[in-house]
C-alpha cells in the first residue's frame, strides 16, 4: 500500500497521525504480559518403537509395539498421559497412566495396541495439555491385546 504525502498541506497532519498510530500500537503491545511457563512446560513425551532406548531423541510416527519416553521436565515428579483412538469409537481401547519422572526423565514399559491411529495427550498440575498423533501398524498382527492400564474407549 502506498501513502502519498503532500508537502504543501496535510503533510504535518499525516505525520502526526502516523506518530499517534505508532504510539497507540506501542502502548497496546506494552500492555501485553509475557506468559510464564509452568515448571515442566518445556518437557516432551516421545513415542519409540519397542526396544528403542529412552535416550533416543527421535519420535516414531508409526510403530507396532512401543514405549513412551519423557524428557526435559524441570520440577514435576510425574506426567499423566492418555492414549485415545482416532476417531473415538466405543470398544476401542484407551490407555491411561502416570509416568514417574526422575531428574526430568522417565519411560514406560513396552506396550501394544490394535492397529489404528491414536492421540497421545499429556499434562501435569499447572501445565498446558499437549498432544501428538501416531499410528500403530503391525502389518496384520495389529490385533494385539492392549497391555498396560486400560479403560474402555468411548466417545
Amino acid at each position: 500500500m502506498r501513502i502519498h504525502v503532500r508537502a504543501d498541506r496535510g503533510g504535518a497532519r499525516l505525520g502526526s497521525a502516523l506518530v499517534a498510530a505508532v504510539a497507540v500500537g506501542g502502548v497496546s503491545l506494552m500492555g501485553a504480559v509475557p506468559a510464564s511457563a509452568a515448571p515442566g512446560d518445556s518437557g516432551v513425551i516421545r513415542i519409540h518403537a519397542a526396544g528403542v532406548p529412552a535416550a533416543n531423541t527421535s519420535d516414531a510416527p508409526k510403530v507396532c509395539s512401543f514405549n513412551l519416553s519423557a524428557v526435559n521436565f524441570q520440577t514435576v515428579p510425574s506426567v499423566t498421559y492418555t492414549i485415545s483412538p482416532l476417531p473415538k469409537a466405543a470398544g476401542k481401547p484407551t490407555l491411561t497412566g502416570q509416568l514417574a519422572l526422575k531428574q526430568g526423565k522417565g519411560a514406560t514399559p513396552d506396550t501394544a495396541l490394535p492397529d489404528g491411529t491414536y492421540q497421545l495427550s499429556w499434562t501435569f498440575p499447572g501445565g498446558v495439555p499437549k498432544q501428538k498423533t501416531f499410528k500403530v501398524n503391525c502389518g496384520g498382527a495389529g490385533d494385539a491385546k492392549p497391555q498396560g492400564p486400560v479403560s474402555a474407549g468411548g466417545g
